[in-house]
This record gives structure tokens, sequence and C-alpha cells, in this order.
């Protein structure tokens, strides 16, 4: 057992102390009934754990199959009958198509002077089209802010051509801005993500996970102008061209048939 697991167990029992489990209520069943039925409502009401366990032990002690024991137990009351799943509506759910849905998020970007050592930090508003990951905007300021949010809008929409019809954004004050909500409002829907799943801009935020691998911290010659602006151009390149440590390490011979060429097995 992996040691992280074992300690999450033990953290959990201290916040939630063992208690005896009350038995479930036994229905009262007919004088027809068989006693193997009986036995099976009589073992789940003391049973403590899980359906898929008590199901396993019951189906190999009476030697059943365990739909057949689940079903006594939906027949008896002790489970609930399975509500079967709602029909799905036809165009319910689409791949949407380029430009119609936009995904904008702020990103802190760190920077390095190498001669001067000394450390500042931009943000990065990225906005990208949902359906084709393809970055339509990247906005530079100095903290994340709505002006950002508007000016990374604005440009996306210059690409597009035209606005698209929603915009996805997390739940940060500055997107309730009454001048960025008056620029965007009127043509585009904004849909707020949902509180604590960063999984609904896993686009977005893969993006930046791929910037930090491939760049990370930039490291700027601030010695003189000349040198810096041919440090930026240096940095933008490696960012664009670097390749996948897979794609370096070599990868260990071994001997592969040529198609057709295979040798047969003997006897066939």
């Amino acid at each position: 057992m992996p040691y992280p697991t074992l300690m999450g167990w033990q953290r959990a029992d201290r916040r939630e102390p063992y208690g005896p489990m009350s038995p479930r209520p036994v229905p009262v069943l007919g004088s027809s009934v068989s006693a193997e039925v009986r036995q099976m409502v009589e073992d789940y009401a003391r049973w403590e754990g899980s359906l898929r366990d008590f199901l396993g032990y019951e189906a190999a002690r009476l030697q059943l199959a365990p739909s057949a024991i689940r079903r006594v137990l939906v027949i008896t009351g002790l489970l609930p009958v399975t509500a079967r799943p709602g029909p799905r509506y036809r165009g319910s759910t689409y791949a949407p198509q380029p430009g119609e849905v936009l995904v904008t998020d702020g990103k802190a970007v760190s920077m390095i002077g190498t001669a001067s050592g000394a450390l500042s930090a931009y943000n990065w508003q990225a906005m990208v089209d949902q359906a084709t990951a393809c970055h339509t905007a990247a906005v530079v300021t100095d903290t994340e802010c709505a002006q950002g949010v508007r000016q990374a809008f604005a440009d996306s929409c210059r690409l597009l051509g035209r606005c698209p019809r929603m915009l996805v954004h997390d739940n940060k004050p500055i997107q309730d801005d009454a001048g960025l909500r008056a620029a965007i409002a009127p043509t585009t829907q904004m849909l707020p993500t949902t509180p604590a799943r960063p999984e609904n801009k896993a686009l977005i935020e893969g993006e930046f996970g791929q910037f930090e691998q491939a760049v990370g911290a930039l490291q700027l010659d601030d010695s003189t102008l000349e040198n810096l602006k041919r440090s930026a151009v240096s940095e933008a390149i490696m960012g664009t061209s670097t390749v996948s440590v897979d794609w370096i390490r070599p990868t260990p011979w071994r001997s592969v048939p040529a198609r057709g060429l295979a040798p047969k097995r003997r006897g066939r």
C-alpha cells in the first residue's frame, strides 16, 4: 500500500472517529418467503461495508449470481430501484466550431535580469479558442485586470473577424467590472467557470503548463538596451522551438521482423 494513501486514511480516521453502525431495519417478510431470502435480508441488515463487497461475499456463500441477490434486496425494499438514465436529445451537446467559444485567464510570468539580478513579474492575459487551441490574443499587463481582458477580447475579435458567441472566464472580481461587461456582454455571453473547478478551463491551463515546461522564467540580459532586445528575441525563439526530451533520448535498439517476413510457427 502506498505510504501517502495510508497516511490519508489515518488523517480521515482522526477527523471522523469510528462509531458502531446501527443495523438496517429488517422488512416484514411473509411466511412464503424462502429461508435463503430471509438469510440475505438479515445478512445485509447487519453488514458493515460497501454493497459491492456484500454482493461478492453473499454470492460466494450462497452460490448465486450477484445480480440475483441485488434483485432480492430491491424487492424487499433494502435497496432503491435503480433509476434509468434520462434520454439524450439530439443536439443537446456538440463540439464548438472554431471561433465560437473563447477561454481567457491570466498567468504571472517571471523575468530575471541576468546583469542586475532584478526580479520582476508581469501578467499574461491569454485568450484561446476552445475548438482549435489557437491563441487569439496575448496581452501583457502589470497585474491581472479588467483592461487586459478587454484588450485581449478586442484583439481576438479583430483576428477572428467577428465576436465569439461565448467567453469562458474565472470567478475573479475583475470579471464583474462594469466597463468590461459593457464592452463584451452586448455581443458575447460571459460564462463563469464552476468555483474550485480548474478543469472547466483545462485547455488554457494546459497551455500555461506547457509554457512553464518550455520557457519558465524569462532570463534577459539587461546590461544594455541592445542586449535586452537580443535576449528577448532569443527567449522567444527558444520558447517556440523547444523539443520534447523524449525525442532527444535515443530509443533502445530492438529487432523487428519486416512485414511479411516473420518466421512461421511449426505445425501450421
